[in-house]
């Protein structure tokens, strides 16, 4: 009877062995962005299957502020935020670092109003539609100081970004603080530009964030991801038909929208991502403390940036 019981144990753990060997080799990376141009050549790199030998999973929600939830809770290992969202999960939580900086922002992020309003200072006591806890309150702030007014001159309104378009043609709103590509579509519509990042050069970085350790359980996974976005920013640079072509479709725009788009953001090259991060005095640093220092400043957040400065503990070497 004992023999037969330890036949009966022995086969457990054997099994429970295999079982633990399948979960291991099926663990997969998941990456999850809102839709913004500057994330696009992660899609580009799936829908070209640069990911179809690799345990990756790119799944595109709906808000910045989903993304970061979900992020938060564990769901998403990778997620693509702007640096400021960044900066608001450090004051949860010293547990997070960046992968890589996917761009800068250099139009891309606007303030669009109906075609009745021709300047900032007309929206005074309008309906400005923001996603809550996410880059657009940024803009809108910024955009706000650089015509001498403040966030405290408009009635605010949450929107989430895949509600935005509907609320702004359904005039529930006289303006929205958004970005490619709702602001490209309300602009073929007829809407007005009022405010845009390049009016703030450099000051909106788009990232990809990880937890602590993530690097180290998926060392194999991340590599796969960042040589597989670099092969589809190539194709977008070399203006490669096919890339063009489904960056189009997955947009809802013609080709040569993509291609404006494209000219309101700077994806930096490798060389640029290594000074940004892993030099002796990486210049992403400096930036992440100012912008902790106007996020403070303007209520946003209270006390100081936690120790890790979201700067990498590993470094990538492509």
């Amino acid at each position: 009877m004992c023999h037969e019981k330890m036949l009966k144990l022995v086969s457990m753990l054997f099994f429970c062995s295999l079982v633990g060997c399948v979960f291991q080799q099926e663990k997969t990376l998941t990456v999850g962005s809102n839709h913004w141009i500057g994330y696009e050549p992660l899609y580009l790199a799936q829908d070209m299957g640069f990911y179809q030998d690799a345990s990756i999973e790119i799944t595109e929600l709906s808000s910045a502020s989903q993304v970061a939830k979900l992020f938060e809770q564990g769901l998403i290992d990778v997620a693509a935020l702007t640096l400021d969202e960044a900066i608001r999960l450090t004051f949860r939580s010293d547990s997070y670092e960046i992968l890589w900086v996917v761009d800068y922002s250099f139009g891309g992020d606007a303030i669009i109003a109906q075609r009745s309003f021709s300047s900032m200072t007309e929206l005074k006591g309008q309906r400005i539609g923001i996603e809550e806890g996410a880059v657009s309150k940024y803009v809108l702030t910024r955009a706000a100081q650089i015509n001498k007014m403040s966030l405290d001159d408009f009635e605010l309104v949450p929107v989430h970004l895949n509600l935005q378009e509907r609320e702004f043609m359904d005039k529930n709103v006289e303006a929205v603080a958004t970005f490619d590509p709702v602001k490209s579509r309300l602009l073929e519509l007829g809407a007005k530009q009022l405010f845009s990042s390049r009016e703030i050069p450099g000051e909106i970085v788009d990232i990809l964030v990880i937890k602590k350790g993530t690097y180290g359980q998926f060392e194999q996974e991340i590599n796969t991801l960042i040589k597989g976005y670099l092969k589809a920013v190539a194709l977008i640079n070399q203006h490669d038909n096919e890339a063009l072509a489904l960056l189009a479709r997955r947009a809802g725009l013609a080709t040569d929208d993509i291609l404006i788009m494209l000219d309101n953001i700077h994806i930096p090259n490798v060389d640029e991502v290594s000074s940004l991060l892993y030099s002796g005095k990486p210049e992403l640093q400096s930036q992440i403390h100012a912008l902790t220092d106007f996020l403070i400043k303007e209520g946003e957040l209270e006390g100081s940036i936690v120790s890790n400065h979201l700067m990498p503990s590993f470094k990538l070497d492509f």
